[in-house]
């Protein structure tokens, strides 16, 4: 199970994600998705391990990992009536992208479609 949870917001452009999970098979193939994918993304393992929605999987024996935006507890809106687009600022998009591609990167190479991960260059797709 990959939960992606609060992905949208970076304080600056130093971009960073923490992953949360207990699977070191996990941690490992993430990590080493944002390296190839993602070299950009700093990558930050939390050793929190609990509090969201990954956390049922993983106590049933799921294989489960959390991934979110580096600082997440700096970011004022969050849970808050104001947590809407305008409020993420300007990296918004370069972090929520980063995070994505390490997912699909990683989720591929575990399904085994890592050999077309990418190939239609669908990330060099203009900006809306």
């Amino acid at each position: 199970m990959a939960n992606m949870d609060m992905i949208g917001w970076s304080p600056d452009a130093q971009l960073g994600v923490d992953l949360d999970t207990s699977s070191v098979a996990l941690r490992q193939r993430f990590g080493d998705a944002a390296a190839a994918y993602v070299p950009e993304l700093a990558v930050t393992i939390s050793l929190l391990n609990c509090c969201s929605d990954h956390m049922p999987y993983q106590n049933r024996g799921v294989p489960a990992i959390m991934s979110l935006h580096r600082n997440y507890g700096a970011y004022v809106h969050y849970h808050q009536s104001t947590d809407v687009p305008a409020n993420l600022g300007l990296y918004a998009r370069a972090i929520g992208g980063a995070i994505v591609r390490m997912n699909v990167a990683a989720l591929a190479g575990l399904s085994g479609a890592s050999d077309r991960l990418f190939a239609d260059a669908w990330e060099a797709a203009p900006a809306d």
